[in-house]
């Protein structure tokens, strides 16, 4: 088993500020876990989830997230994939976060943001501090509360929202992955 390097992620930072914040949240410490290959594949995932949620609403489109039946908090992680989306499509997480952090810098250093490519990868790069600190904490409310092989239905033409399920699978076992990596590492 890989054991858990604190370092890994704050490597792919700009700034380390945001680390200790990461530590205390009830919703981000599994992020310490996160190795920057792990971290790409969330990016990369949310990239789907969030291209195809906000597809569905130009579309005219209400989402409407069904989640399980035995999902208890639902209001709450619809309300986190209604935020991942929006981060995703670059609104200004500030009044969504009650971590902001003054005058945030882009979240990633210029190394990780290399490697960033792509259109489902493209919309991170201009992350700051506070978006991402958003972005992790609502990955961590939704993905807290959902069974990993059952991501929540969504109204909307099939296509779309096989992706976006598919899409959340995939946050849901990265966030279970980390957090598993973080257990007994303090």
């Amino acid at each position: 088993m890989n054991e858990y390097d604190p370092r890994e992620l704050p490597q792919c930072l700009s700034s380390s500020r945001i680390v200790p914040d990461l530590r205390l949240g009830k919703y981000t410490d599994w992020a310490l876990g996160l190795s920057p290959q792990s971290l790409q594949t969330l990016l990369w995932a949310i990239g789907i989830f969030g291209t195809n949620y906000n597809e569905l609403q130009a579309l005219g489109v209400q989402p409407n997230p069904r989640f399980a039946p035995q999902l208890g908090s639902e209001g709450r992680s619809r309300l986190a994939l209604e935020v991942i989306a929006g981060i995703q499509a670059g609104e200004d997480a500030s009044g969504l976060c009650s971590n902001t952090f003054p005058d945030p810098s882009f979240a990633f250093q210029d190394q990780f943001k290399e490697s960033l490519t792509g259109p489902l990868l493209s919309w991170t790069v201009d992350l700051d501090e506070t978006q991402f600190y958003s972005l992790l904490w609502n990955v961590g409310e939704y993905a807290a509360r959902v069974d990993q092989a059952q991501p929540p239905d969504f109204d909307g033409p099939g296509l779309l929202v096989s992706k976006m399920r598919v899409a959340l699978g995939i946050v849901a076992n990265v966030y279970h992955l980390s957090f598993i990596n973080t257990l007994g590492s303090d």
